[in-house]
């Protein structure tokens, strides 16, 4: 792949040997043979790496960025060590090291990226941020919301200190009251969970497993609707003890507050603003290009 530039129509050359490779490449990452969309997306990628490449060394940035100037000068060593920095860089770019080293062309690439991103101030306004979350809200957006959660009360017996009768009689004991929640975790063998913290079904589902959480799904801890009476669980038996499980607190799915989540709004919202600017500037310079292939 070769591109080249001056006052004229900016030129980027596709060869059938880069589309080989690229499908090769392409196939290698996937784990199969790319759909024709696939492979255009790929070499539309290539393109557009080849013109930040290019508008890099327009600008002159791979005479002063210090890691290509480096990686140059050690690929150049066996020129001669007398050779001065100046005829060791005309001599790597009469060889196209600046294009065709994978390690040049990627810290060109990310420079160049980085310049264009940091046309995006820093600093969002408060009111662009305030927008920024409502929207964001309006549309769903799992990543600002608190996942649904529970506290519970947990206990595990096992069979080999007591026989299951026992055990069945602790937990009937514990359902109808004569036995508190602390009294049950006292004589518990192991307690898995903090009932003081809300944990999440899929932190739950590892703990106890999938049949747990869907039980645990029927459990709304109101007098109308409470399919388990208290918030217990049927006892749960395990291959060597048995689980008691009883849900205390059911906290819903909610967004978190803006004071709380300011500092991931403006993040998030430079993040996908500069990504925005960095798409637009490609269509822009890829405008400036004839693409032959």
């Amino acid at each position: 792949m070769t591109s080249w530039g001056g006052e004229s129509k900016k030129v980027v050359v596709i060869t059938q040997a880069d589309v080989r490779r690229i499908k090769e490449e392409l196939t290698e990452k996937i784990g199969a043979d790319p759909s024709l969309e696939q492979l255009k997306s790929a070499i539309e990628h290539a393109v557009e790496n080849e013109i930040l490449v290019n508008e890099a060394l327009l600008i002159g940035l791979h005479n002063i960025d210090p890691v290509v100037r480096q990686r140059i000068l050690l690929n150049m060593v066996f020129v001669g060590k007398d050779h001065s920095d100046d005829i060791l860089f005309e001599n790597a770019k009469s060889l196209g090291m600046f294009r065709n080293d994978i390690v040049v062309r990627r810290r060109l690439i990310e420079r160049m990226k980085k310049i264009i991103a940091s046309q995006v101030p820093d600093t969002p306004a408060k009111d662009e941020l305030q927008t920024y979350f409502e929207s964001a809200r309006e549309k769903g957006d799992p990543r600002y919301q608190r996942e649904k959660a529970r506290r519970l009360v947990h206990g595990y017996f096992s069979t080999s200190k007591l026989p299951i009768d026992k055990i069945k009689k602790l937990y009937q004991q514990w359902v109808d009251g004569e036995l508190s929640d602390n009294q049950i975790q006292l004589l518990a063998d192991s307690v898995a969970v903090n009932s003081t913290v809300y944990i999440t079904d899929k932190a739950l589902s590892k703990l106890f497993g999938e049949t747990v959480v869907k039980q645990l799904a029927d459990i709304t801890l109101d007098n109308v609707n409470n399919r388990y009476g208290g918030g217990f669980l049927p006892i749960q038996k395990k291959p060597q003890g048995y689980h008691f499980i009883r849900v205390i607190d059911v906290r819903p799915d909610q967004y978190r507050s803006y004071i709380e989540l300011e500092k991931q709004l403006g993040a998030d919202f430079i993040d996908e603003k500069r990504k925005k600017y960095l798409a637009l500037t490609l269509s822009e310079l890829r405008a400036e290009y004839d693409v032959i292939q």
